[in-house]
């Protein structure tokens, strides 16, 4: 079902995996009998450093990706998921990146705390690690032969999705290269999403200066209010202006008389 789901590209991030798990699931158990959750912390037990984040947390606590658990008795869990994907920038399998190796390794480690913990493995059947993944070299057999001994246990149970595998081979119409380009394309298609405006950085357009219009000179009419409004402005025009012609010619009474009322 999973490798259907991933061949329709039904899953692109690692929360679609969970989420078509999810959906598979409660198809098939009876949810009056059993709960199924995800990300659901369970207490009293201390996760790797790796996974927990900083090496200082004092709390006890782990939070699988999908536990399934009975429904009269939530501290009795039946089965733990713990799941994998490569991002779509990645053509190639974990083992080939030392960063992601730290991580999937600390992910085994933690499987392994569950089922040995004391009171878990009273209750506990089974764990699964699903990985879902890209790669021409490894098929879905040799990753989960690597997981297995990596886990240590039969009953924490490898489940490896590869997306150039159809099942029985390698994806070979029209061939194995074009088919795998093809699947890398649309991957990386609906895994980016982009909603940037491209016109938002529109280029000013700039108004040419042009040629100045030519001011029209004042008249004398106009000059005489200029001088007017200046001198009520501003005392200091008076020592400015000395001469009785320019005094006269913008319309001002000789030094020291106030204008007459209504001269303009």
């Amino acid at each position: 079902m999973l490798r259907d789901d991933a061949k329709n590209f039904k899953i692109i991030l690692e929360r679609d995996l969970e989420y078509r798990i999810y959906y598979h699931i409660t198809n098939a158990i009876n949810e009056k009998k059993f709960l199924i959750m995800g990300n659901k912390t369970i207490s009293g037990i201390r996760t790797s450093a790796e996974t927990r984040g900083t090496k200082s947390d004092s709390k006890r606590f782990v939070m699988p990706d999908i536990m399934i658990r009975d429904n009269d008795n939530v501290n009795e869990i039946r089965i733990i998921l713990e799941l994998k994907l490569d991002k779509a920038k990645f053509r190639s399998v974990y083992l080939n990146r030392t960063k992601d190796r730290k991580e999937f390794n600390a992910d085994f480690k933690n499987l392994r705390k569950y089922w040995t913990n004391s009171k878990l493995k009273k209750h506990l059947k089974y764990e699964f690690f699903i990985y879902l993944y890209r790669d021409d070299v490894y098929s879905e057999k040799d990753i989960e032969d690597v997981i297995s001994k990596k886990l240590g246990y039969p009953q924490l149970i490898p489940i490896a999705i590869n997306r150039y595998w159809n099942g029985k081979g390698w994806y070979n119409q029209p061939t194995k290269d074009e088919a795998q380009s093809q699947i890398d394309k649309e991957y990386t298609r609906l895994d980016t999403i982009d909603v940037r405006n491209n016109s938002s950085k529109k280029t000013s357009k700039k108004k040419s200066p042009g040629k100045m219009k030519a001011s029209s000179p004042l008249t004398t009419n106009r000059r005489r209010l200029i001088a007017i409004q200046c001198y009520r402005d501003s005392k200091k025009l008076q020592d400015t202006l000395v001469s009785p012609d320019k005094r006269e010619f913008y319309g001002l009474p000789p030094k020291g008389k106030k204008p007459r009322k209504g001269r303009r």
